[in-house]
């Protein structure tokens, strides 16, 4: 019983620890740290650790709460951040079933799932008439964001997921 609760506790704090530090990183730095005119969406990253860690279904209530949280902070358009962080969250969190384990694999799930975001974003934007960019410097602006969100997304997980004190590539039960 004191094992169970022990364990229980551990993943708690390997859990919470880096989603409060990553709220805060977007709060400090979210629209200030900027690679090539984009910036790191740290509440994605979020999403993407909770799907990897506990799911789909919680991926997904994740990815609109915190894409819900990055619009009310005057990134653009109300709602659309929290629909595309939602298929984001069910995605990665679905998709992280049959996985290999390792924090390695998780980034490239990440990675992947982070670059069909920012396409779907900017395609959205562009259908609104809210982005009137053509050309290269969409595509400029779409890979710099991926390699934003997944530099932030590969400390996260190496921390989580891969170091030596936290379990390296134990896969954490879902509840």
């Amino acid at each position: 019983m004191l094992a169970d609760e022990g364990a229980s506790r551990q993943g708690s704090v390997r859990l919470v620890l880096p989603c409060v530090v990553l709220v805060v990183l977007q709060l400090v730095l979210g629209g200030h740290l900027k690679l090539f005119g984009a910036s790191a969406d740290f509440l994605l990253v979020i999403v993407g650790l909770l799907a990897l860690m506990r799911g789909d279904v919680t991926g997904c209530v994740a990815g609109f709460v915190c894409g819900l949280a990055f619009d009310l902070l005057g990134s653009g358009m109300v709602g659309l951040t929290a629909l595309l962080g939602s298929v984001l969250g069910f995605a990665v969190g679905r998709a992280s079933r049959s996985m290999a384990e390792g924090w390695a694999p998780r980034l490239a799930l990440f990675a992947v799932a982070d670059l069909a975001l920012n396409v779907a974003y900017l395609i959205f934007l562009t259908i609104l008439g809210v982005l009137d960019v053509g050309g290269w410097a969409v595509l400029g602006r779409v890979i710099a964001s991926t390699i934003a969100d997944v530099a932030v997304a590969a400390i996260t997980f190496f921390l989580v997921f891969g170091h030596p004190r936290l379990g390296r590539g134990k896969r954490p039960e879902l509840r």
